[in-house]
């Protein structure tokens, strides 16, 4: 089982989708790269605006469908050191 990689909060902050970044969100201390979703999700606009940062209240705060937790653990990629 490979090692979960960790990241800070600055170095998701750079992957924040300007400039043609990546587009790295954090949610309850996980580390998600949304990249490739942001155009397929219907507020993808939403995301951009939260990129690079913790979403977890907007997250929280928004109507999700009951699949979208499933849907955003495929894009894991590791969790927030401090």
């Amino acid at each position: 089982m490979a090692a979960v990689q960790k990241y800070t909060r600055a170095d998701v902050a750079s992957r924040n989708g300007k400039g043609g970044a990546p587009v790295w969100m954090i949610y309850k201390d996980s580390v998600y790269d949304v990249t490739r979703y942001v155009p397929e999700h219907p507020a993808g606009d939403v995301m951009l605006e939260e990129a690079g940062a913790d979403c977890t209240q907007a997250f929280d705060e928004s109507d999700h469908s009951k699949d979208a937790l499933t849907i955003l653990q495929k894009y894991k990629i590791g969790e927030i050191v401090d």
